[in-house]
């Protein structure tokens, strides 16, 4: 058994260290001004419009793209997710983080209640239609039989051509091996971008605390570890999952991988359910991944109105760099700018 799961840690670590790509992220800052800012539009500096009109810079280099070089997991998170494959990985666990990775790129956002309703009656008219051209009108006899027919053929082809099958993500001990394989080193990267890109625009900022809502492996944390002020002075990390495996794993990387060791950075909590926005608050809020997990828009409003009303700073939204994700983003950007317009 040795030699494959020698196999299987070195196979991992080309899935877990490739090239991540690129995520559709929104920093949103609640003491900005909102009001003026219009959907796909951005203020920019006329000193540097002037610089790109005459030719001094490049609008790919201009000073507001702050990318980071090819980024490096960090060493001692690479040695306890190694760690974790050795002691609990199984032999299939790369093809299957690998199933896992696309699934979770391709999915689609769950249809609005008002948009089945649509696409329904527009199945049942072309059912109708078609059977009328075929078979004629209906008997009245056989008209009740006909319908009960008719909806239970629009219920099928509804499923199976129109349906997105979305179905919110649940995640075990097992999956969440899968999950840690797959996307922990594409995690990290992206959240260490978006947070450089907080200390490249107010390096002078160091928040007390950071609330991490669907925190999953902690990539937060990690990420946030690469600022010495934030390192020293956030006192709180206030992590929030529903899945206790995931949060058992999260909490076996900061321990190195050993369960009887503690935990490497101080004040991790982990907990299943959020606290009351009306009774807390964190100077950072961050949400990497979750609008795609609630049902409908309702419920991503109420999420976002929720995280909104705990921010004292920043608010960092995250989703996946696909067009579903990029939708999201921008309804949650919306959502928020409405908000602050209104209540202001």
């Amino acid at each position: 058994m040795a030699a494959p799961m020698h196999r299987a840690r070195v196979s991992s670590w080309k899935l877990f260290s490739r090239q991540y790509r690129k995520k559709s992220t929104k920093i949103i800052h609640p003491s900005e001004d909102v009001r003026s800012v219009k959907e796909n539009e951005l203020p920019m500096d006329p000193a540097i419009l002037n610089r790109m009109k005459d030719g001094e810079i490049k609008a790919r280099k201009n000073p507001g793209i702050m990318r980071l070089k090819t980024v490096v997991v960090p060493i001692r998170l690479e040695k306890a997710v190694d760690l974790l494959v050795k002691k609990y990985g199984t032999q299939s666990i790369i093809s299957d983080s690998r199933k896992l990775n696309t699934s979770l790129i391709t999915r689609q956002m769950p249809m609005e209640r008002t948009g089945v309703m649509e696409r329904k009656n527009i199945i049942r008219q072309k059912i109708l239609e078609k059977d009328k051209n075929k078979h004629g009108s209906i008997s009245s006899d056989k008209e009740t039989d006909y319908m009960n027919e008719l909806e239970r053929r629009v219920e099928v082809e509804l499923k199976l051509k129109h349906l997105s099958h979305w179905k919110s993500k649940q995640y075990d001990a097992k999956s969440g091996m899968k999950y840690m394989v797959a996307r922990m080193a594409q995690n990290y990267a992206v959240l260490l971008q978006v947070l450089n890109e907080i200390w490249t625009r107010d390096p002078t900022y160091i928040p007390k605390s950071l609330y991490n809502y669907g925190s999953g492996l902690g990539s937060v944390i990690w990420a946030a570890q690469n600022n010495p002020d934030w390192q020293r002075d956030i006192s709180q990390y206030y992590c929030v999952d529903p899945s206790v495996d995931i949060n058992t794993i999260a909490r076996l990387l900061l321990q190195d991988g050993h369960e009887e060791k503690d935990m490497h950075v101080n004040g991790v909590f982990f907990k299943k359910f959020q606290p009351s926005p009306s009774t807390n608050s964190f100077s950072t809020v961050v949400s990497a991944y979750t609008l795609i997990e609630c049902e409908n828009k309702e419920a991503r409003q109420k999420m976002v109105q929720s995280l909104w009303d705990m921010t004292e700073d920043y608010l960092v939204l995250v989703e996946i760099g696909t067009f579903v994700g990029h939708r999201l983003i921008q309804e949650a950007k919306e959502f928020i700018l409405n908000v602050r317009y209104y209540t202001l």
